[in-house]
């Protein structure tokens, strides 16, 4: 995956499915994936000198190994995709398999992200009672931190002398160690997933939350271990957009915290935001309902309930949530994000997230917008101009044709292999022409009698 992975092709190639897929890797890495850098041996001889280092492309490398041999492994049992799709035709047990290779996770990306790391610290990491004759509340630290100039990961510990300390202990504060190595080695944030039927779930989201109120939300690395009757419902990427959608109302209710979105993007970029969505979404906590204000002004007040708005309202209403909400790192997957936008939104809503790769915000879409790919193009364009091309570089498209799956490279160069819809249209217009050809000259013949 690139800072912008742009997915095209007709309908019915796999392009949701190629999402889905992706978005089922991340979430596993983001929740399940444990990484075993450092052992209980590391951890002992860290808390007796205090120090431990670790190149960071050795601890690339074996983050790197390790991610691909265990979320290849999950096909063995297949326990996790079958929780995760939820489609006995889509995910098959014993015979669809979905693997990583090692470009899916290169050692140079690992690196790169931890490059971009700082400092981690965790406070108080435990109260050492009793342990090694000592019967009070003990402070401890445990940093790891990037020392660029040697390009290694610097482990200290702060506290108190240990001399004497169970396996179980050793265990848990490797475990602890290692954690804080995988937020600066893969920066594992978020991952947001916007479906194609997010416009029916934000209608229906309070009917739909009562459907499952009995089930509670789980993710399907941790059904895996549950040895439960589950009751099937829908595709995890739309319970997770459905769980995203509660979890950050509150960013626009009235007691919530606003995101200042100058961290992100432009004064540009905010005004284009502000032409995609011109009113303000409110949430009403006591009555569970959602409005729209058409303006930001006390006096010009004009509230719509949500069911009343414009189809192309309720599609952006996840983007709004998504902008309210971004961090860095996070990484958003959205199908069609052209739905239901005039060919000038379209081009708005690429604006806005081809400005967000320098934020090292990441994107997943998949489009059939030819409005919306060449305006993509345009930004790479611009960005070579100005001297960015590193931005250009962040985007990546890949194009689902007859069974395949091309790697397009640089789609703003000339000899790009890139489809359009050129073809289609000059074939409309042909025909249009054609017609009217013929009509005139039925006319004619008819004026001639």
């Amino acid at each position: 995956m690139n800072r912008m992975t742009v997915l095209v092709g007709a309908n019915g190639m796999g392009k949701t499915l190629a999402a889905y897929s992706l978005f089922a890797f991340r979430n596993w890495l983001e929740t399940s994936f444990k990484p075993d850098v450092v052992s209980t041996k590391d951890t002992k001889k860290l808390l007796t000198d205090k120090q431990l280092i670790l190149p960071v492309d050795t601890c690339a490398e074996k983050v790197r190994e390790q991610v691909l041999a265990e979320f290849n492994e999950l096909n063995s049992n297949s326990d996790y995709f079958v929780n995760f799709f939820r489609d006995s035709e889509v995910y098959v047990k014993g015979k669809t398999k979905i693997e990583i290779e090692k470009a899916d996770v290169d050692e140079k990306q690992f690196q790169s992200n931890a490059l971009a790391g700082s400092r981690w610290r965790l406070n108080d990491f435990n109260d050492f009672n009793n342990v090694g004759g000592l019967n009070k509340k003990n402070y401890n630290i445990v940093r790891v931190e990037l020392d660029e100039l040697s390009s290694s990961l610097v482990a200290t510990y702060e506290g108190i002398e240990i001399n004497d300390i169970d396996n179980s202990m050793i265990n848990e504060f490797t475990s602890s160690v290692n954690g804080i190595i995988k937020e600066i080695i893969l920066d594992p944030s978020s991952s947001f997933y916007m479906p194609a039927e997010r416009i029916g779930i934000n209608v229906f989201r309070t009917q739909l939350n009562n459907q499952i109120i009995n089930d509670i939300f789980r993710n399907p690395s941790h059904i895996v271990d549950e040895k439960t009757n589950y009751v099937e419902r829908y595709p995890y990427p739309i319970e997770a957009y459905l769980k995203f959608i509660n979890n950050a109302l509150s960013s626009i209710s009235s007691s919530g915290q606003k995101q200042d979105l100058s961290l992100f993007v432009s004064v540009d970029t905010a005004e284009i935001i502000k032409r995609l969505i011109p009113g303000e979404f409110t949430y009403n906590r006591d009555t569970n309902t959602l409005a729209y204000n058409l303006s930001d002004t006390k006096e010009q007040r004009s509230e719509l309930t949500f069911n009343l708005l414009s189809s192309s309202l309720k599609s952006l209403f996840g983007i709004d949530l998504f902008l309210k909400n971004l961090k860095e790192g996070s990484t958003l997957f959205i199908d069609e994000p052209e739905m239901n936008l005039h060919a000038a939104r379209q081009k708005d809503i690429i604006d806005v997230l081809y400005t967000l790769i320098p934020s090292a915000i990441n994107t997943v879409l998949s489009t059939h917008s030819d409005y919306l790919v060449k305006a993509l193009i345009n930004n790479m364009l611009k960005s070579k101009l100005e001297g960015h091309p590193e931005t250009a570089e962040s985007v990546s498209v890949y194009q689902f044709k007859d069974g395949t799956i091309e790697d397009l490279g640089d789609i703003s160069d000339e000899q790009s292999n890139l489809d359009n819809f050129d073809a289609t249209t000059d074939a409309i217009n042909d025909e249009y022409y054609d017609l009217m050809e013929k009509l005139a000259n039925k006319s004619g013949d008819q004026h001639e009698r």
